[in-house]
């Protein structure tokens, strides 16, 4: 048993070693393919909207932006719970085809990454969060 007791604490320690070594390509596999599954969701998403339906969302954020600039936007802390509260509502309405609002394409360092509305932690384990302003 006292002989035993040494190999199985190697086994344990080089199979740990192992797990830690291949956990981050795993980790980064899975979170590639998530990411490539939910910007080709938001792709066909935005695919089935007519030309009318996209110009009118363009205006709207057009329309929003321009009121940011003229109502001297307020920009706050977004992880401070206390923080003068991020937006007005309107925000999260602007681009909201699915659970993705854009997405980031950086072909010549292959990275494509979702953006979602917000910046709580959930929104921040699935991908890139947009940081709201309060009009």
């Amino acid at each position: 048993m006292k002989k035993v007791l040494p190999t199985i604490l190697i086994i344990l320690v080089f199979l740990s070693g192992i797990v830690v070594f291949i956990y981050p390509a795993v980790s980064n596999y899975l979170y590639g393919k998530n990411s490539t599954q939910a910007i080709t969701e938001h792709t066909e998403s935005v695919s089935k909207l007519t030309p009318k339906q996209i110009a009118d969302e363009k205006e709207a954020v057009y329309r929003y932006n321009k009121s940011l600039f003229e109502n001297a936007s307020v920009l706050t802390d977004p992880f401070d719970p206390d923080a003068y509260p991020i937006t007005d509502g309107e925000y999260t309405k602007l681009l909201a085809f699915d659970k993705v609002m854009a997405y980031v394409e950086i072909p010549a360092i292959d990275v494509y990454l979702p953006i979602y509305h917000g910046t709580d932690e959930e929104t921040l384990l699935n991908g890139v969060g947009h940081l709201a302003c309060l009009k």
